[in-house]
């Protein structure tokens, strides 16, 4: 059954293995990727994984978490993607680029010093405690994950995955914990009171 091919909405796999996103720090320090990503993913296709899930790349400046990690916040940034996305492509494989913005767990930098989240609530990590993002700057977060997503298409990628998981700032606007807003970006709708 791992071998045979499946579609997943539009999206026709050759089989069932799926590279999870890992973070590879193989991109400039600015975020741009590298000919090393494009060797790694296009190893994966070459061995015939069906469906290449790729690191976390982030969709504005202050949403880097990580050192090296891959971008997509600029217009710039297709054209190295596109020449990864072909070198897979010479394959059966599908790549998807995953998006993210890094949220309380964003890095600190003299540009961005402190991190945003839905609700200033402390990070159990970093200790940082976020402040509180103005509805201007969700409705600017929402416009940058659709461009990031309009830019992954131009660059050639099969699709997008969000990444709502491991503290990031998706994953705070759907954890009532720390999401305690009270207006339409509230959490309520996970306690019940909405």
């Amino acid at each position: 059954m791992i071998f045979d091919p499946i579609t997943i909405c539009n999206l026709n796999l050759q089989n069932r293995f799926v590279r999870s996103a890992t973070h590879e720090f193989m991109a400039k320090k600015d975020g741009t990727p590298t000919s090393r990503l494009g060797d790694l993913y296009e190893e994966l296709a070459k061995n015939e994984v069906g469906l290449i899930i790729t690191g976390y790349s982030y969709v504005l400046p202050g949403g880097q978490s990580d050192i090296y990690q891959q971008g997509i916040y600029d217009d710039r940034f297709v054209e190295p993607y596109l020449k990864i996305t072909e070198r897979v492509h010479r394959y059966s494989s599908k790549i998807v680029l995953q998006i993210v913005h890094g949220g309380r767990q964003a890095t600190f930098s003299d540009e961005f010093p402190v991190p945003i989240a839905p609700s200033s609530i402390k990070d159990g990590h970093s200790a940082a405690i976020p402040r509180e993002m103005t509805d201007a700057e969700i409705l600017e977060v929402i416009e940058a994950f659709t461009k990031a997503a309009v830019r992954a298409k131009k660059a050639g990628f099969d699709g997008v995955q969000l990444h709502c998981a491991h503290g990031f700032l998706l994953s705070n606007f759907i954890s009532s914990y720390t999401n305690r807003r009270t207006d339409r970006w509230g959490a309520q709708w996970k306690t019940g009171q909405g």
